[in-house]
């Protein structure tokens, strides 16, 4: 869900989102913006429905904090977190969670990479398939309307990432022989 706060014409603005997770997850998100100068927040009203349990209904108000740019002739919006008093550019809902918060809320949010081994990581960054999916985005890339292959006689860079990625798949397919 994006939405540029700081692009916000209108001081008060509502919209509605619905999420459907599966057959039985299904998230209804009533928003309201409020961006004035005085007293600035975004209003979360939604319902949680999920499997064998009763309908949650959760409403509260996230502050928002005016910045200015660096050049001084504007101003970047960011959410001050109810939890963690932090300022941020996202806010976080986990699955299991029923609140909108900073990522620092939830210390059990890792990426799936900290869970592997460096060596089960460059297994998969190395493995034939992943090569091969590299090169075929590459081909697709070079193909586009505009890429050249080469400029003034010597290969382009996306050209010398293509021989290079071909390279590795080929000891890679040595490798597994």
């Amino acid at each position: 869900m994006g939405y540029d706060l700081s692009a916000a014409s209108c001081p008060y603005q509502k919209g509605t989102i619905i999420i459907e997770r599966g057959y039985y997850n299904k998230h209804s998100f009533d928003i309201t913006i409020c961006n004035k100068e005085q007293a600035s927040y975004i209003e979360f009203d939604y319902t949680i429905t999920s499997t064998h349990k009763e309908p949650t209904v959760i409403k509260y108000r996230v502050p928002l904090v005016r910045v200015p740019t660096n050049i001084g002739n504007s101003y970047r919006v960011y959410f001050l977190c109810p939890y963690t008093n932090q300022r941020c550019s996202k806010l976080y809902k986990p699955p299991n969670e029923h609140y909108f918060l900073h990522r620092k809320a939830f210390p059990y949010l890792v990426y799936q990479s900290q869970l592997e081994s460096k060596s089960q990581r460059l297994l998969y960054k190395d493995s034939v398939m992943m090569l091969g999916l590299k090169l075929d985005n590459l081909f697709h890339e070079l193909c586009q309307k505009y890429k050249k292959k080469c400029y003034r006689g010597k290969p382009t860079a996306l050209v010398a990432k293509i021989k290079k990625l071909e390279a590795r798949l080929i000891i890679s397919n040595l490798i597994e022989e």
